[in-house]
């Protein structure tokens, strides 16, 4: 990942408040197989360092993903899976 920059995520921030300030991070949450949505009450308790343990991800493989779909105009690379078992790609 030399020469790029990996989207910086506050990991002691509630998803709610880092969804808040950055949109385009839930899109990226719920096209990836999450069950995300701000209206959910756990998003005001749940942080991303949260997310990453629960779902065992490798933070920065996923925070460069998301780098990507950035930079994609908020479509998935056509190589990205699911983060979810089960999930939809």
């Amino acid at each position: 990942m030399k020469g790029k920059i990996i989207a910086a995520i506050d990991m002691k921030r509630c998803m709610r408040d880092v969804v808040t300030d950055d949109p385009m991070f839930g899109e990226f949450l719920v096209d990836k197989g999450f069950p995300f949505s701000v209206e959910n009450p756990i998003t005001e308790l749940v942080t991303f360092a949260d997310v990453v343990q629960m779902h065992r991800l490798d933070e920065d493989a996923f925070l460069a993903e998301y780098d990507e779909y950035r930079a994609n105009g908020g479509v998935l690379p056509e190589a990205s899976e699911s983060a979810l078992p089960g999930g939809r790609p």
